[in-house]
């Protein structure tokens, strides 16, 4: 069994529209709401812990109260920054594994969450990525090409160990380390080699009005 922070306490801020995006709509869901569901449905997941910011708490609140699922939801408001908010999340897992999911992603498929659990179980950490389909190059001072097999773009879920994630926060707030995301603080300071999961579809991450209207095409949400 595992537990998931669903992350939904962003900031909006590269959104450009009047309501917070966690409450814009996918074929009528908000999408906050969208990733609730899908962990609800997976026989695994034993706790979703929702990180929300104050500013979306009495709508939170209100939706999933009137669809009477308030009482399966934990709820918890965010930190100053991505990595404050995970771990603050964090703080309320009672699993000895917990995924962390971005709400932003709201095509990610069931089958994709349920493969990286089984990984984490089979090498202590695992994340769902998709590879590069263009030459990378890296640029600083001079032009770098980096192999195409070997770079992978960090998508969610992510997950791991609790003991490990508790080790490796407590070490990056002693370090004034801010990470981008949750395996890299596994890397970094527990040395530990977490293992990609490729996914399935198109698991975008929605942070501009573009990437919404994308996602509205992806499913067909006219």
């Amino acid at each position: 069994m595992f537990d998931v922070v669903i992350l939904a306490s962003g900031g909006s801020t590269r959104f450009s529209a009047k309501v917070n995006k966690m409450l814009v709509t996918l074929k009528t869901r908000p999408l906050f709401l969208i990733s609730i569901d899908k962990f609800l449905k997976i026989k695994d997941c034993e706790n979703i812990i929702l990180v929300i910011s104050k500013e979306i708490e009495e709508n939170v609140i209100s939706i999933l109260t009137n669809l009477e699922i308030i009482d399966k939801v934990k709820l918890v408001i965010g930190g100053e920054n991505r990595q404050d908010s995970a771990f603050n999340g964090l703080k309320e897992v009672s699993n000895e594994i917990v995924l962390f999911h971005d709400a932003a992603r709201p095509l990610t498929l069931s089958s994709d969450i349920n493969r990286v659990y089984e990984e984490v179980k089979k090498h202590r950490a695992a994340f769902l990525a998709s590879k590069s389909t263009s030459t990378v190059k890296m640029v600083d001072g001079k032009v770098v090409t980096i192999d195409r097999e070997h770079i992978f773009f960090s998508e969610t879920p992510q997950g791991g160990y609790v003991k490990d994630f508790r080790k490796a926060y407590e070490k990056a707030i002693k370090k004034q380390f801010n990470g981008t995301d949750d395996m890299i603080l596994l890397e970094k300071f527990l040395k530990i080699n977490p293992s990609p999961v490729l996914s399935r579809n198109k698991n975008i991450k929605i942070t501009t009005i573009e990437d919404y209207q994308y996602a509205r095409y992806l499913i067909g949400d006219k």
